[in-house]
Formats: structure tokens, C-alpha cells, sequence
């Protein structure tokens, strides 16, 4: 119970991360230090609209906490229950103070993302960018 607890709470974080960065790349560099619940009423006046933002935000929790399961089990195989809490709260803690905002300015994160979104074509090389 206890990891997959900590698991969500990872979950959490890269939802809440993912949508504040995503805010703030359309909102500009003046709104990267705005909490998100400040963002979203900005972006989204519309309660309803907020209310499917966080939705949204459970989502990317849910499918975070499932594929950290899984690496977990596969990956930590040799730990224990606990000590694999602490990995993740460690994990969590880390992600949640990092300050990932220089990185959304990479060409190569850029691509990155685009790899993740489509998989069929990590196979096609990728046009030189002049950067």
C-alpha cells in the first residue's frame, strides 16, 4: 500500500509539472514563478474548464503511477518494499524542487517529446535543426 502511495505521489507531481510547464510556455517567462492554481484561473476562467484541467492532471497521475509500478517491480527487484518508498519519495522530492523550465528551451527536448508522442517515427532521422 505504502508504494503504491508514494508511486501516485509521483504520479502527481509530473501531472502537476507537466500542466505548469505547459501554462507557463504559453503564459510566458514572468508566469514561471506563479503557483498553478494561480495559472489556471488565468488561463482557464471558466471553472468547468479548470475542473477538466485537474481531471486531466488525475489522468497523467494514474498512467504515471502504473508505469512506476512496473519499473519497480522490474528494476528495484532486489529491494525491498521500503526501501523502494524511500527511492520514489526521493525521486518525487527531486522532481518537485527542480527547476526544469531551462530545459523546455532545448531543440533536443523538444524533439524528445515529439519522439514520445508519436513512436513510429523514432525510425525516420530527425532533420538537422541549424542549432
Amino acid at each position: 500500500m505504502a508504494l503504491e502511495t508514494a508511486a501516485l505521489g509521483l504520479g502527481k507531481v509530473v501531472g502537476t509539472r507537466a500542466l505548469h510547464t505547459w501554462l507557463t510556455s504559453r503564459a510566458g517567462a514572468e508566469s514561471r514563478g506563479k503557483d498553478l492554481v494561480e495559472l489556471m484561473r488565468s488561463r482557464f476562467p471558466d471553472q468547468l474548464v479548470r475542473r477538466k484541467a485537474e481531471r486531466q492532471i488525475e489522468d497523467v497521475a494514474d498512467a504515471v503511477t502504473a508505469r512506476v509500478l512496473k519499473v519497480c517491480a522490474h528494476e528495484f527487484a532486489g529491494l525491498g518494499d521500503d526501501d523502494r518508498v524511500v527511492v520514489l519519495a526521493e525521486v518525487t522530492a527531486t522532481l518537485a524542487r527542480a527547476d526544469l523550465f531551462p530545459l523546455t528551451d532545448l531543440p533536443q527536448l523538444r524533439r524528445l517529446s515529439l519522439v514520445e508522442a508519436a513512436p513510429a517515427r523514432t525510425s525516420r532521422p530527425w532533420p538537422d535543426s541549424g542549432t
